[in-house]
């Protein structure tokens, strides 16, 4: 399967989820981030959105093989899930004599623990002693970058390019301190974008602007989904079918902005996410 096709197939599951009205990236339940059980690595960018909101009792996952290998089986008649990878080849020596290596996105099959012989309600217990809690990652944030953040404003939180910093409302101005870490981090997410590149010149409603926007919501998402915090959206109707139109005229937009809120996040907690974590299966 070529990266167009691959593009094409992973963007239809995610929009069949939001025309279902599941919204991959924001949680509804405090569940835990889905995980390969062999590794112990968590899923992260497209793979997370992939296998987020699953109608499953366990977050671990593995693939046949690895089912296999640990001595269990696939249920019969086990609906396996898709997740991306990127595979490193040897490319062709050039007039030189050097090989150039390239990567090939990939797609790998996993089922979920409960979908095997292997499975046991015991590892969920481990995974909650483990949990950060949203005060200790902001903690952390601003331990390993300093950010400028400015507590006092009134309104809506928003990111200040132009001072390269951040004006939120105090926290009992939100309906909860959940809905204020989830605006807080999606500011964050923001924030990054001077650090990592990321343009920040786009105008309300351009596609540049959306692209920024979806960053920061996955971004945003993940960080609460490792805090384990509910996350609400008004008038979620709308904002469904808002992203409907955005994915369906940009078929790699998904899998291009999962990977950069993947690299915000990592950039934020100093890559500890990602050095835990694979997008391979």
């Amino acid at each position: 399967m070529n990266r167009e096709n691959i593009y094409n197939k992973v963007n239809t599951i995610i929009l069949e989820k939001l025309r279902s009205g599941k919204i991959p990236w924001k949680n509804n339940m405090i569940a835990f981030l889905p995980l390969n059980f062999i590794s112990n690595h968590f899923y992260q960018g497209i793979n997370w959105l992939l296998l987020n909101h699953q109608d499953f009792k366990s977050p671990y996952y593995l693939t046949f093989l690895q089912t296999k290998q640990k001595g269990g089986a696939v249920l019969k008649g086990s609906q396996g899930l898709p997740v991306v990878f990127w595979k490193i080849m040897k490319g062709l020596p050039d007039e030189n004599g050097q090989t150039n290596n390239f990567p090939l996105i990939k797609i790998s099959t996993v089922f979920n623990l409960t979908q095997t012989t292997l499975y046991n309600s015991s590892k969920e217990e481990e995974l909650k002693q483990d949990r950060q809690s949203a005060e200790d990652i902001l903690s952390n944030i601003i331990s390993a970058h300093n950010p400028v953040i400015d507590y006092n404003f009134r309104g809506k939180g928003f990111y200040r390019p132009s001072t390269h910093s951040i004006c939120l409302p105090p926290i009992d101005q939100f309906k909860n301190p959940n809905s204020f870490y989830d605006v807080l981090f999606h500011e964050l997410i923001h924030w990054t974008g001077k650090d990592l590149g990321r343009d920040q010149g786009a105008k309300f409603g351009d596609d540049d602007y959306a692209y920024e926007e979806l960053i920061a919501e996955l971004g945003a998402s993940y960080l609460c989904s490792i805090a384990g915090i509910e996350t609400e959206i008004e008038n979620q109707s709308a904002y469904i079918q808002n992203w409907i139109k955005h994915f369906e005229n940009d078929h790699s937009l998904i899998i291009k902005a999962s990977s950069a809120a993947k690299k915000a996040v990592n950039y934020l907690l100093l890559n500890n996410i990602e050095n835990k974590e694979s997008e391979a299966a």
